[in-house]
């Protein structure tokens, strides 16, 4: 099986499975690797029109009347030798025009089926689905469910502490944080939110120094940034609706724990990309001439 790239449990692993670009992200993906492409799929037929049918592709959501519409020409659609009926499953051929991003309906050019026409079988519906169709939310609140358990450090700088004023809230204080290390995009600059529990905080805690600390200089100093190394564990909201809050604008962690607020000497490592012609990785060391390889006759 191919891996086109090493997983890790960290903040640019996190960032690559939930970019606040997703919509953008996903609709370049579309395009490039499924518009206008054609397959050959079957659905449930739920409305026959004069231009179009309804269908619903497998996988479907039970809540969703339908997850695809099938535009045809009456020409094309006599060329079938079976018919779409209301409530039965119907083979057709058709070109992908596009994914509606409210609705997350795929609309479909139905196609003649003809030997010379480029079948695309490895697109699959369920594919599509997830990646930005009816099943999208789905995929990503399971993904969110493996990465709220899970607990990585940051390197970075503290830009602000607040205090959480609400005698309800769960939560003592509110941190910017400008997170340098590690990064999936390290040349664009990113602020989280760290939130500090109530819970087991002790006046003596690093945080509460690292507090004082920072409400002491930066009234002196209006630019002071404190360069800190923190354990945090995504926080996400469960809205009304019993879905997740899911990351659309900015990012929020909990505080697990300060490894370390001496961290003023960590040097950021060198990032290297391996598609750029001006950072490649290193050569080989040679250790002199080395014998052909014996030749296969």
């Amino acid at each position: 099986m191919a891996v086109d790239r090493f997983f890790t449990v960290s903040f640019s692993e996190f960032e690559r499975d939930f970019p606040l670009d997703r919509k953008r992200l996903t609709s370049r993906h579309f395009e490039t690797n499924y518009k206008g492409k054609t397959v050959v799929w079957m659905g449930r037929v739920v409305y026959l029109g004069a231009l179009d049918i309804q269908l619903r592709i497998f996988p479907w959501l039970e809540t969703t009347p339908y997850n695809a519409i099938l535009t045809y020409t009456p020409a094309v659609l006599s060329l079938y030798t079976e018919q779409p009926e209301v409530g039965k499953d119907f083979w057709f051929c058709a070109t992908i025009l596009s994914m509606d991003d409210t609705d997350k309906v795929l609309k479909l050019q139905a196609e003649i089926f003809d030997e010379n026409i480029k079948i695309e079988r490895s697109i699959m519906y369920p594919t599509i689905s997830s990646l930005c169709g009816e099943y999208e939310t789905a995929h990503l609140e399971d993904l969110m469910q493996f990465w709220i358990k899970k607990q990585f450090n940051m390197i970075g700088y503290i830009l602000n502490i607040e205090q959480i004023q609400n005698e309800q809230s769960a939560f003592s204080r509110e941190l910017s944080f400008e997170v340098v290390w590690p990064r999936y995009k390290p040349d664009e600059k990113i602020t989280v939110i760290i939130l500090v529990q109530k819970e087991g905080l002790s006046e003596d805690s690093d945080i509460e120094k690292i507090g004082q600390e920072f409400i002491t200089e930066s009234r002196l100093n209006a630019y002071y940034k404190k360069l800190v190394d923190i354990f945090v564990h995504p926080f996400v909201n469960l809205q009304p609706d019993g879905h997740l809050d899911l990351p659309k604008d900015r990012y929020n962690f909990i505080l697990d724990s300060v490894q370390s607020y001496g961290s003023d000497k960590f040097v950021v490592p060198d990032y290297i990309d391996f598609n750029s012609a001006k950072k490649q990785p290193p050569a080989p060391i040679s250790k002199g001439p080395q014998p052909a390889a014996p030749k296969i006759y």
